[in-house]
């Protein structure tokens, strides 16, 4: 007899095959585990999505914070000019 993976086997359907093509059904508990073990299976698909998205938020964040920063230095800039503008102007 050669091992047999519940999480495969309960992908396939309510059995499982043994030496010289037997059939045997799986027990309850098989089941169960064979289900337990695809369960986990997606929740770990999700929490790495999720890892994923936690990442390119942060990313995300972090670009919007540098560009408003460099936004606000521009617009510092220009009232700057603006107010050197004026002084010339009215030194003329």
């Amino acid at each position: 007899m050669g091992i047999i993976d519940y999480r495969d086997e309960s992908k396939k359907g309510y059995g499982r095959h043994v030496n010289n093509d037997e059939k045997i059904n799986l027990s309850h508990e098989e089941l169960q585990t064979g289900a337990l073990l695809r369960i986990a299976d997606a929740v770990e698909i999700v929490s790495d999505d999720y890892v994923k998205l936690k990442k390119r938020n942060k990313f995300l964040e972090d670009q919007n914070k540098y560009l408003n920063n460099e936004l606000s230095h521009a617009h510092n800039r220009i009232r700057s000019y603006k107010g050197q503008i004026t002084k010339l102007k009215n030194s003329q």
